[in-house]
């Protein structure tokens, strides 16, 4: 749970962590978040802004691809004390293509 008012959430990643999956949601409120990954002090931040009216109904979810070596990963709230959001976060092993790839171009979806 992070609460509002600028309250941060960090994650210290391994090194073998490549892939990060990400979902925030609230219930039945709106919610504004940045979510930043970093590599260290000179390096050049990462920053994800999220704003959505009904975080319960439209959540927000995402895979980030992490650089080699340590990583943290923050995730900042901007809302009011009154509009806590839930961060769920944990490793993955990224999207994996298939051999043979199928594309839809605007048929039907089956």
């Amino acid at each position: 749970l992070v609460q509002g008012d600028g309250t941060l959430k960090a994650f210290n990643l391994a090194d073998d962590v490549e892939h990060v999956e990400i979902l925030l949601t609230t219930q039945t409120r709106n919610m504004k978040a940045y979510i930043e990954i970093l590599k260290g002090p000179n390096d050049d931040n990462e920053i994800i802004e999220v704003d959505t009216d009904n975080a319960y109904l439209h959540p927000f979810y995402t895979v980030i691809q992490a650089a080699e070596g340590c990583n943290t990963l923050r995730i900042k709230n901007e809302n009011s004390v009154e509009f806590p959001f839930e961060a769920y976060v944990r490793p993955c092993e990224g999207v994996v293509e298939e051999e043979r790839q199928q594309f839809n171009y605007g048929g039907p979806y089956f």
